[in-house]
């Protein structure tokens, strides 16, 4: 426990030191990692201890799982929203917030513990830093660490900080992005298929959207990247051989079908978001995607 106190200390001081010095954080990034890899492991396990806690209690209740499902999130949030509870609090007139109990969960945000706020800050710190740009079993642990948040927590601040940093690279990839294909694809396959963790709809909105901004901004991205490309390639006539690029063409060619799967996927996913805004500059790019593919 005192050791505990000390790295939580420690994170706070590395934290304010690095907005002056953002490099400050190299010279700690191997004990940074192991201690995200620890408070990690400690977090999944309350995570999925609660999830089961709260299924089993909602099976015995009668009910199939521990979060009733809505069609779309916006039904999710109407029935919050017109429930008995609500509705007493709106005629009563009594403003203060009521906390609207999900089985054993509540919706209500609490404030992190010190062990979640340092796992915030280390994740956060070691993605502005070098770690996952060189090839090292710290870049190993880092990426292992987002990819098991992403999984299994059921946290909103740390799900939206690791899905944060992921969105980031998701977006630059090919440029200054740190990851590989595959691992673009690993992740962009979580973002996918990704349904908040057992988050009510109301609780996972900040989440959503922030799934769904990402969305979009890899698809921009890959777009102007395609009209800069088939720009450039009109310039360059026909001088060069293809007697090598046969092979090449066909990977690359399975590779675009591969990421064009997963972005039509993940864009698919976030068409029910629950703001108005978001929701249609997603139905507006699907339109548009679906007649490129008619023609």
């Amino acid at each position: 426990n005192g050791d505990m106190c000390l790295a939580h200390f420690s994170v706070e001081i590395i934290e304010e030191i690095c907005k002056l010095r953002p490099n400050f954080v190299e010279m700690f990034s191997s004990s940074m990692v192991s201690l995200v890899d620890s408070l990690t492991k400690v977090h999944i396990q309350e995570a999925t201890s609660s999830q089961r806690h709260v299924s089993s209690s909602s099976q015995k209740m009668g009910s199939l799982g521990f979060q009733h499902m809505h069609a779309t999130p916006i039904a999710g949030i109407m029935e919050e929203a017109c429930s008995d509870e609500n509705a007493q609090i709106v005629v009563s007139g009594n403003s203060k917030p009521a906390v609207v109990n999900d089985g054993q969960r509540s919706c209500e945000i609490c404030e992190l513990d010190a062990d979640l706020k340092s796992l915030v800050t280390c994740l956060r710190l070691l993605g502005n830093s070098s770690v996952p740009f060189t090839f090292s079993d710290r870049r190993r642990k880092f990426l292992h660490v987002l990819g098991n948040i992403i999984d299994m927590s059921d946290n909103l601040q740390i799900l939206m900080t690791a899905i944060g940093i992921v969105g980031r690279w998701l977006v630059a990839h090919g440029c200054d992005g740190p990851m590989t294909l595959k691992e673009r694809n690993s992740f962009l396959w979580k973002i996918a298929s990704f349904d908040f963790n057992g988050l009510s709809d109301v609780s996972a909105q900040p989440l959503a959207d922030l799934v769904a901004c990402v969305v979009l901004a890899i698809h921009n991205s890959k777009n102007d990247k395609l009209s800069g490309s088939s720009f450039s390639e009109s310039h360059k006539g026909d001088s060069m051989s293809t007697e090598n690029t046969g092979t090449t063409g066909k990977r690359e060619t399975k590779a675009c079908d591969s990421d064009d799967m997963l972005l039509g996927r993940s864009l698919v996913a976030c068409l029910l978001c629950a703001n108005p805004l978001i929701r249609s500059r997603l139905l507006c790019l699907y339109g548009t995607q679906s007649k490129d593919y008619s023609l």
